[in-house]
């Protein structure tokens, strides 16, 4: 192919007209000290043009100069090599024309130079390549002839210059097979509404949109990149390569499957990728996307930089409900993530409106994550969608969610929502906020996978897997059904975990507000495994709850220390038709401090609680453990093993299997002292184990235990007492009288023992103490029971007015129990007895 070279030997060029050339050779224009193109400039050419600024064009052979006045200023030379840039580089620039620098289709359309200024001006070649490359002096531009055209090559060039798009600059390529664009700075701009863009309308894969800059890209002021596909084609991709790359003042870098509505193929969205090696900033409604119109899928979005900033902003990738493509998947590699919503919402996002799915969201921290206010990571099945949401997946070692920021995987449609992945390996940071003037208003801060109102599909699952996990001020954690569907299931694997100030973690069936039916999936179950410790205080909750016609799912916890105190709950109801879900908990130490463990239905049979706790459960200050049944559902079973159960006393801790008009629960305890509880009624002023039933059966009470006394609400009383300071011998001698005994002081009868009270409610009264006259005889049951009733001891003769001490007890024809002076050996039929030794 022949090219055609004119150097320009005067200052800076000032082209306001026609630049045509015969056949269909390439055109190079070189004039080292700069080029303008005027409102008036176009060109007339059959084959590619490039103009430059360079000082020579070289050739295998040797260097055709700009400055070199010896030679012809027009040569016909095949095969450049290169272009020389030997002293600062001049300036090219092209102006606002009507027509604008054009080549014909599939030829190349190139500006290497020193700066690069586009204002205004029009760029276009129908498939083929647009070439802007800024270099600074002393460099070498490597070029290399194609069939067709040339190709450009910056290869060991380290210094380059600025190239800016302004003023509604346009640069195309688009055709059959959209073209390639590629930009080569220090700096690249696009402001004021400038467009990049590179259609593909046909069948073929689209060329490639590329920016590498040494120091930074921006667009701004409306500016827009773009590759898209009209028809069955493949769209380009989109590579960015700089240091810094910002997008503001709502900016638009993006390829898209129909881009112009009406006209669409089934053809594929090319990918975007970002490649930065210091910082991303969107803000001011900038967007960086990847879209379908179509039936054909979206591109991914790749970024990965140490520093992503999104305020204001938008990354996503969407599938609408036009087509049934499928969304691209956005990946995220970064050090340090900010998403920060100030004055408009700002978002990472894959969603689906129509039949296709969501692509997958992957987000990379190595150090940490950070959302505030009005910022969101999610992947969503929007309303009418019948596609599936995309999995959530996020690995960070420390993530932040505060002011009422939100990390979700949620489905509106007859989709499922998709799963929700975080693993962070030091700490996790769940905070809202505690507005002091519209607290009805605040919209907290949330990690969410939920089935919403009107939805069919089900919800993903929620793991989360970190060292602390706080969750604070309103914050929530719940994967929750509003739909038909199976609400999600979730498990946190922890070290630490603290809910408190309002917050709370849960898995719910639940009608919401706007509900018009109670027709509702199961909810999913919630499952926490914290190898330290867990805390739920100030009005925290952590709970499984169906409202409608499911059933709650149930809630499993294993702990070394739990504590729930100042409010907090651990709740496992259903209040509507559905059952409630069973309460699992295993730990070393539970601490309960005005704080509660329930589980609750108005329907069905009630939630049941199992407690295996290997050291003490402490309760006070109002606590309580209650498997509680209303309307006509019965109670559920409350089960606790423990080492030691310790209820502070008088302070309202109760244990509880209660129903109205359903059957009571039984409660089942096994421990080696259980202290401060009674089994009675309810009531407010004490401690107790109830398992009634207001107008149905009551339940068991079962309580294992080695110790003598089950319920040691009062001390302890011993089975045998001896008091060794009263050891004396003797009853009643034959010998005494009345007189002698009341002067004889020694002359005594004491009877010491448990008072009538047995050594345990399941145990007999087995022996008591008589001290008679200070000496000590221990009377057993088998003792008196093998007694004969007819042997009656010899009465002495006494004073009828003189006061003897009682021997025996007698029980009168008309039931009245009375002392008797002598032994009524028989302690299980006492009938009356003539006094013969000692009288009354």
């Amino acid at each position: 192919m022949a090219n055609c070279y004119s150097t320009l030997l005067s200052d800076k060029s000032n082209i306001d007209g026609l630049i045509s050339a015969n056949g269909s050779a390439n055109l190079f224009l070189i004039n080292p000290a700069g080029i303008i193109f005027g409102s008036n400039a176009s060109l007339n050419i059959g084959g590619s043009f490039l103009g430059s600024t360079a000082d020579s064009i070289v050739f295998p052979e040797g260097e055709l100069s700009a400055k070199d006045t010896q030679a012809s200023p027009l040569l016909t030379i095949n095969a450049p090599i290169g272009l020389r840039f030997r002293e600062e580089s001049g300036t090219i620039t092209v102006q606002s024309s009507e027509f604008g620098l054009e080549v014909l289709p599939e030829q190349t359309l190139a500006l290497i130079g020193g700066d690069i200024f586009i204002e205004g001006g029009v760029l276009f070649t129908e498939g083929g390549q647009i070439e802007l490359g800024s270099v600074a002096g002393n460099n070498l531009v490597n070029l290399t002839q194609t069939e067709q055209s040339f190709t450009i090559s910056y290869e060991g060039i380290e210094n380059f210059q600025d190239i800016s798009l302004s003023q509604a600059a346009y640069l195309d390529t688009s055709g059959e097979r959209g073209g390639e664009i590629n930009f080569q700075g220090r700096l690249v701009i696009l402001t004021d509404e400038s467009q990049v863009l590179s259609t593909t309308f046909g069948e073929e894969i689209g060329g490639n949109v590329r920016v590498t800059a040494s120091d930074s890209v921006v667009l701004s002021g409306g500016a827009e990149l773009l590759t898209a596909t009209e028809g069955d084609g493949v769209a380009g991709n989109i590579i960015i390569n700089t240091k810094s790359l910002t997008l503001t003042d709502e900016a638009l870098l993006s390829s898209d499957v129909c881009f112009e509505l009406g006209n669409c193929g089934a053809g594929t969205g090319g990918d975007v990728t970002i490649i930065v090696s210091e910082s991303v900033e969107l803000s001011g409604n900038g967007l960086l996307s990847t879209t379908t119109e179509a039936d054909g899928n979206a591109g991914n979005l790749n970024i990965q930089t140490p520093k992503l900033t999104v305020q204001d902003a938008l990354i996503q990738s969407t599938p609408s409900i036009e087509g049934e493509g499928r969304g691209g998947d956005v990946t995220i590699e970064t050090e340090q993530l900010i998403v920060e919503g100030i004055e408009n919402p700002s978002e990472v996002s894959t969603t689906t409106f129509g039949t296709g799915d969501t692509g997958n969201l992957t987000i990379k921290a190595s150090e940490s994550i950070e959302l505030i206010g009005d910022a969101r990571l999610f992947a969503q099945a929007d309303i009418d969608s019948t596609g599936n949401a995309g999995d959530l997946t996020i690995e960070t070692k420390q993530l932040i969610v505060q002011n009422g920021a939100q990390i979700s995987t949620n489905t509106f449609g007859i989709g499922d929502a998709g799963n929700l992945n975080i693993n962070a390996s030091d700490s996790i940071l769940l905070s809202g906020t505690l507005p002091e003037t519209e607290p009805d208003a605040f919209d907290s801060s949330a990690i969410l996978v939920s089935a919403e109102a009107g939805s069919t599909g089900n919800g993903g699952e929620l793991i989360i897997n970190t060292g602390t996990l706080t969750v604070e001020k309103k914050a929530k954690i719940s994967a929750d059904t509003f739909g038909t569907g199976k609400g999600a299931n979730v498990t946190l694997n922890v070290d630490r975990l603290v809910i408190q100030d309002e917050a709370r973690v849960s898995a719910g069936s639940l009608i919401g507000q706007d509900g018009v039916d109670n027709q509702r999936g199961a909810g999913g179950t919630l499952t926490i495994n914290a190898d330290n410790s867990i805390n739920v205080t100030n009005k925290s909750s952590l709970f499984t709850l169906a409202e409608g016609t499911g059933s709650a799912g149930d809630l499993t916890i294993t702990t070394n220390k739990l504590t729930v105190a100042d409010g907090g709950e651990i709740n496992a109801s259903a209040i509507g038709t559905g059952s409630a879900g069973d309460l699992k908990i295993t730990a070393n130490n539970v601490n309960l401090k005005q704080g509660t463990i329930t589980a609750t239905t108005a329907a069905d049979t009630g939630g049941n609680i199992e407690l295996d706790i290997a050291k003490n459960l402490i309760m006070r200050d109002n606590s309580q453990i209650s498997a509680k049944a209303t309307g006509e559902a019965d109670g559920g079973n409350v089960t606790i093993n423990s080492d030691f159960i310790v209820a502070f006393p008088n302070q309202n801790n109760d244990i509880l299997a209660s129903a109205e008009a359903g059957n009571g629960g039984n409660i089942n305890i096994t421990a080696n002292s259980v202290l401060g509880l009674a089994e009675r009624t309810q009531n407010p002023f004490t401690n107790d184990i109830d398992a009634s039933s207001q107008f149905s059966l009551d339940g068991n009470v079962i309580i294992n235990t080695p110790d003598a006394d089950i319920l040691q609400e009062t001390a302890e009383t011993p089975e045998n007492l001896v008091d060794p300071d009263e050891l004396v011998a003797g009853v009643c001698n034959s010998a005494d009288t009345a007189s002698n005994i009341l002067e004889d002081k020694q002359n005594t009868l004491v009877i010491k023992g448990k008072g009538g009270v047995p050594p345990e409610p399941t145990k007999p009264f087995n022996s008591e103490v008589l001290v008679i006259n200070g000496q000590a005889t221990t009377v057993g049951t088998e003792e008196v029971t093998s007694r004969d009733t007819a042997t009656v001891a010899t009465q002495a003769e006494v004073d009828i007015d003189s006061i003897i001490p009682a021997q025996g007890i007698v029980r009168t024809d008309n039931g009245q129990v009375l002392l008797v002076g002598y032994a009524t050996p028989d302690s299980t039929s006492r009938y009356p007895q003539h006094s013969r030794n000692c009288s009354i």
